[in-house]
């Protein structure tokens, strides 16, 4: 049976959620003693700013770090307290050797650190890293010009009967219902959306002025993608953007 080392059992922990990339810039500090960031109570609703009585914080990275100008700078941090008992262990470095386990302390606290708001800059970068991650190679079929020519001769009546059939269905359409977003708009609108918003329920989304009118299934597809459903704590039955895209 593993050794388990219990000399730091009593060390209080936050067990906190965050972005890749501030994860990143942290573990990429390695010198000691270097300033981070700050981390300021908000006001409670009895008006205390102690960190004691308060479950939310801003934090606000170190204008000296070297954390990407493009990247933002100012997080909300909100934690509470776990459902039951939970402790965090390591692993040994060396298994087979037959190294202890340490138990590192209780979690206090469980929470997230999420991006206050997305700037332009990091928005732009997001959408770009979507658009590769879903690129994907198209082939067109051109037919030969003579046959082409052939197709247009025969169908020419019909074809200009159904253009102007199509462009008055077109016009009745346009003046009943707001137009059909392609996948690419409604991921934009849904990262506008979350971009002034951190948290929010799929009925919100479908009742804004830049969703109204789509169908759900075309909006929950993108939404599937880019956004993860809460269920648990005080945010829970919203949605908020999984960690890639800047949630």
């Amino acid at each position: 049976m593993p050794r388990v080392a219990m000399e730091r059992s009593r060390e209080k922990l936050w067990l906190m959620k965050m972005p890749h990339f501030l994860v990143e810039h942290l573990l990429s500090v390695e010198s000691p003693g270097v300033e981070l960031g700050v981390l300021t109570p908000e006001a409670s609703n009895a008006g205390s700013c102690s960190a004691a009585a308060n479950n939310s914080f801003t934090l606000t990275l170190s204008e000296s770090s070297s954390f990407p100008r493009d990247m933002p700078r100012t997080f909300n941090v909100t934690r509470d307290a776990p459902p039951g008992a939970m402790y965090v262990l390591s692993e040994p470095n060396d298994k087979a050797k037959g190294g202890a386990w340490h138990v590192e302390g209780s979690v206090e606290y469980k929470g997230e650190v999420r991006p206050k708001q997305l700037s332009k800059e990091y928005k732009s970068i997001v959408s770009r890293r979507v658009q590769t991650a879903n690129a994907k190679r198209e082939i067109e079929v051109i037919q030969d010009d003579d046959e082409l020519q052939d197709d247009l001769s025969v169908k020419q009546t019909k074809q200009q009967k159904a253009e102007q059939s199509a462009a008055k269905r077109q016009r009745r359409d346009e003046e009943e219902k707001p137009a059909v977003l392609s996948d690419a708009d409604i991921r934009d609108a849904i990262f506008a959306e979350f971009a002034e918003q951190p948290f929010l329920r799929r009925t919100e989304l479908m009742q804004s002025a830049r969703l109204r009118g789509q169908t759900l299934v075309r909006v929950n597809k993108v939404l599937q993608v880019l956004c993860e459903h809460i269920v648990k704590g005080p945010n829970k039955g919203h949605f908020q953007l999984k960690a890639e895209y800047g949630g």
